[in-house]
């Protein structure tokens, strides 16, 4: 942990004198919101549903702005309520199935969308969704660094997690 906060510190040093770190992303414009979570603490469901929620609330809506979000909300939206496709010769039919929480990300992916405001205000939004390993406190991951980087400068910061996945009370103490 000690680590993690010496380079944080040393990195933010270096930005205050005008030098941005080797290793910098381009993040898209927008609003950045980091949502900070384990494996399974329901990062990718939280943004999924919160599409779904908005897209009937009267203050708040969500316009998703590429298809690569688009898709993964569809793709996480059927899987919460069961939909499912079979096709045959020319046709394409949707099913009910088992309601299940998505599949674990397995790769990071950009979220971006437009935060409409009673129906006039426009913010685009950006957020990674990540694979909760990468911010594993015991295990290293290739996506430390880019999710770390990401969460710097952010505009908000969501804490997810689920105590249950945790077996000891001293481990969860410890995350």
């Amino acid at each position: 942990i000690f680590k993690i906060f010496k380079k944080g510190s040393k990195a933010a040093a270096k930005r205050k004198k005008g030098q941005a770190p080797a290793d910098a992303y381009e993040w898209p414009s927008g609003i950045r919101i980091g949502l900070y979570g384990h494996a399974n603490s329901g990062k990718t469901v939280y943004f999924t549903v919160l599409n779904e929620e908005c897209k009937i609330a009267r203050q708040i809506q969500l316009s998703v702005t590429d298809n690569l979000t688009a898709g993964e909300f569809l793709k996480n939206y059927r899987s919460i309520w069961g939909l499912g496709t079979t096709s045959d010769v020319g046709t394409v039919v949707d099913m009910r199935g088992d309601r299940k929480f998505p599949e674990p990300s397995r790769k990071d992916l950009l979220l971006r969308f437009n935060a409409i405001l009673d129906g006039s205000t426009n913010l685009p939004i950006v957020t990674l969704d990540y694979p909760g390993a990468a911010v594993s406190i015991s295990q290293p991951s290739d996506l430390k660094e880019k999710v770390t980087d990401f969460f710097d400068n952010c505009d908000g910061l969501l804490f997810f997690f689920d105590p249950k996945v945790l077996q000891a009370e001293l481990e969860t103490q410890a995350h």
